[in-house]
């Protein structure tokens, strides 16, 4: 089985979390790129982008000067309109980098806010519209959050300390907690305080928790801190948030921080609806090629584990119904009758411990469980610890002649019942099966409720 749930479980895990992180980043990188060539500000506004190109072509023209020293006026002018021409190409490039290293980071943000936010077209801009440049890749943190917590769920199954997982929650969070308060990714103030405090309520409820866990004595009066840290507080945050959005966009116009004239909106408008269809176009493409991966893999993992499911099923032990022509018969006479309830309660012994560990169904899967005519085999699957082993094992109990219609055990007990019935029909809790040494069964009494026996069903009970 393991053979093939290890590789399915590994493929799965690889195409849905680590795939869907790649699906992000590539998104997030790919889009970046595009709109890098979407132009939201008139270069002509910005001096220090000029200035900055001026004084690298006049270095680059003392540089030219002093190698071209050769005699004055021999092909002056294809020489001044070649040097132009390449003092040009290296101006313009030097321009396309200086326009975004020269800005400082909320200058850049204000650009990235400016090609960004208006491109309704682009439908997953979301992953990244509302972070500021640098951050942009914020939402793979919180994927990669919310994949440490589902692992540690998962761990409680191995160590099986609910305390130890709720210190590893309450890890998680204040990883998070000082991410957030060190990044603040958002272009926003109020989702950056509003993540703040709700990575703090989490750390502080992983600590409330672990005091449970504990069985540390803890009055009622923690109501109202634990009330005021999940409720007020974010409240609080959020309220903080909008004042400091409001305080940053006065300083911003006091200082008259500009990055730029605007350019045309006209042109604007053509330029953005190019860069959002090659956008898009990607996006489809894409997602397209992604979706096939998964798909693909999907199949493969599920292949590998329906095989090793089958694999299971096969080779999993099947305890045949039981007849005494299965004891050997060299055995001892006073040993006959532990086999033959090892046989038949698949080493529980009882009646009652059998029931009580295992559970029926219907050898035949297409039959009708309420039509008792159509039943000819029980399967009863149990987890059998007895054996010395911790697995699954399975019992068939045949209730009526294969041959013979006319012999069956339904006077006893219904099909997959699990108490036994009297002459009337109600059932009689507790009633086992009991020995018969002359032939060698386990054979159950059909009795009156007064107790008189009305019949002996020596088989198919």
């Amino acid at each position: 089985m393991w053979p093939y749930y290890i590789p399915g479980s590994i493929l799965t895990l690889t195409c849905f979390t680590f795939g869907t992180l790649w699906l992000f980043y590539e998104l997030v990188h790919q889009h970046t790129k595009r709109y890098a060539s979407l132009k939201v500000v008139d270069n002509n506004g910005n001096q220090r982008n000029s200035a900055a190109v001026d004084i690298a072509a006049g270095r680059k023209s003392a540089v030219g000067g002093a190698r071209t020293s050769t005699a004055p006026g021999f092909a002056a002018g294809n020489r001044v309109s070649n040097v132009a021409g390449r003092f040009s190409a290296a101006g313009r490039q030097l321009m396309a980098l200086t326009e975004w290293d020269q800005m400082d980071e909320e200058e850049q943000n204000e650009v990235w806010v400016r090609r960004v936010r208006p491109s309704k077209r682009n439908k997953a801009r979301s992953l990244y519209c509302d972070f500021k440049y640098r951050w942009r890749y914020w939402k793979l943190i919180l994927l990669l959050q919310k994949f440490l917590l589902v692992l540690v769920l998962i761990m409680q199954q191995v160590h099986g300390s609910a305390v130890t997982t709720a210190v590893m929650f309450g890890a998680i969070h204040a990883g998070m907690l000082y991410l957030n308060a060190y990044a603040r990714p958002y272009m926003d103030h109020r989702p950056d305080l509003l993540s703040m405090a709700i990575s703090f309520a989490n750390v502080f409820n992983a600590v409330i928790g672990i005091m449970a866990l504990s069985r540390m004595e803890m009055s009622y009066a923690w109501i109202y801190p634990i009330m005021a840290v999940n409720f007020g507080l974010p409240i609080i945050a959020l309220i903080v948030g909008w004042r400091m959005n409001k305080a940053r966009k006065r300083r911003r116009a006091a200082a008259g921080k500009l990055v730029g004239k605007p350019v045309d909106s006209t042109k604007m408008a053509k330029q953005r609806r190019l860069v959002e269809r090659n956008i898009n176009e990607y996006t489809l493409r894409f997602l397209v090629s992604w979706t096939s991966v998964v798909v693909i893999c999907s199949c493969l993992a599920a292949e590998l584990i329906f095989i090793g499911q089958f694999e299971k099923l096969v080779l999993t032990d099947v305890w045949a119904h039981t007849e005494p022509s299965q004891l050997s018969p060299s055995m001892e006479s006073c040993a006959r009758e532990d086999e033959i309830r090892r046989l038949e309660f698949v080493g529980y012994g009882t009646w009652k411990g059998f029931t009580e560990s295992c559970c029926c169904m219907s050898r035949a899967s297409d039959s009708n469980t309420s039509d008792f005519t159509s039943q000819f085999t029980e399967l009863w699957m149990c987890r059998n610890t007895t054996l010395g082993r911790d697995s699954v094992s399975y019992k068939e109990r045949q209730r009526r002649d294969i041959g013979s219609l006319a012999s069956d055990g339904w006077l006893v007990r219904p099909f997959c019942g699990t108490n036994f019935i009297d002459s009337t029909g109600s059932e009689v809790p507790g009633l086992e099966p009991y020995w018969d040494a002359a032939s060698e069964r386990l054979q159950v009494d059909l009795k009156m409720p007064n107790g008189t026996v009305v019949q002996t069903v020596p088989e198919y009970w």
